[in-house]
């Protein structure tokens, strides 16, 4: 971790604000996908379930990535209503999900992580025990890890609870009173994004880059005045970063896109646009002329 660059890139984000940080959450697949369905679902707690569902198996996708996995859950869904009525009808809604051609990639291991899920009567204990979830989101996000036999900082099972969140904040209007340590989903876009921005020299090790992007998280929630959750940034560096990833050889028009995509799709300000796009640039060119690790 370098710690001149976490004051930075902190930096950026307190100019940002905190509500145009939260602008990114709205601009998430997932996000768009949930606010589609949330009328069309009956049950609150069935909708919070299918997200949780959803965020298992949401890794290792075929062309389109996660835009075209939420839009065919979405479009699953909507055709298919009678199986989101009931609990073990949403076994069935995922069934048929995973024969969609995104999901083809490791197919067998994510059903496997389904069907674990459901054996396990997960979604039975979910649903009894949804009011205490609401209550203490921390009890969901252990049993969640126990019920997969994973790590409760490993990517899907965080990113799990981050869909949860966002579900949350849907219905309710307000995030989920998860802890200040819940990590970043430290996926390819994280890693990139933390060497891109010069935050961490390599990022081979998933524990100093989480940590690089913790350190972030602490600053600019003092400087805020705000808990600023990981799951926030995560929104707006895994979009950030797939843009990156695409324009990485050319630093200068990678700048202007990452800009033009904030101020069309995310309705930030140029100025504060421009300071985080260059801040998450900031190594960028440096990578393309030597050993570019990126991918």
């Amino acid at each position: 971790m370098i710690r001149a660059r976490v004051d930075n890139i902190a930096k950026a984000l307190v100019h940002l604000g905190f509500d145009n940080l939260l602008k990114f959450d709205f601009t998430e697949p997932e996000y768009q996908t949930f606010i589609k369905i949330k009328d069309k679902i009956k049950d609150s707690k069935n909708l919070a379930l299918i997200g949780i569902c959803a965020g298992i198996i949401d890794y290792q996708l075929t062309l389109g990535g996660a835009d075209v996995f939420w839009k065919t859950l979405e479009s699953l869904i909507l055709q298919n209503l009678r199986l989101t009525e009931s609990i073990s009808s949403i076994k069935e809604l995922f069934l048929q999900f995973m024969e969609q051609p995104i999901n083809s990639r490791l197919k067998n291991q994510k059903i496997y992580r389904l069907m674990k899920l459901f054996n396990k009567k997960f979604h039975e204990w979910f649903i009894k025990n949804y009011q205490e979830i609401l209550n203490d989101p921390i009890l969901l996000w252990e049993t969640l890890a126990q019920t997969l036999d994973n790590k409760m900082y490993k990517k899907t099972i965080v990113f799990a609870i981050k869909v949860f969140d966002l579900v949350h904040f849907i219905l309710y209007g307000d995030y989920c009173a998860l802890p200040p340590e819940i990590p970043i989903p430290c996926d390819l876009h994280i890693k990139n994004v933390a060497l891109t921005s010069g935050l961490v020299e390599s990022a081979s090790s998933e524990i100093t880059v989480r940590g690089a992007w913790a350190k972030v998280a602490e600053i600019t929630s003092k400087q805020l005045g705000h808990n600023i959750s990981l799951l926030r940034i995560d929104s707006l560096v895994w979009q950030l970063g797939r843009m990156i990833s695409t324009h990485r050889y050319n630093k200068n028009t990678c700048i202007e896109q990452l800009i033009k995509y904030m101020k069309q799709e995310v309705d930030i300000p140029e100025d504060r646009a421009r300071i985080i796009a260059e801040e998450l640039t900031w190594r960028l060119e440096v990578l393309v002329r030597g050993k570019n690790p990126l991918k």
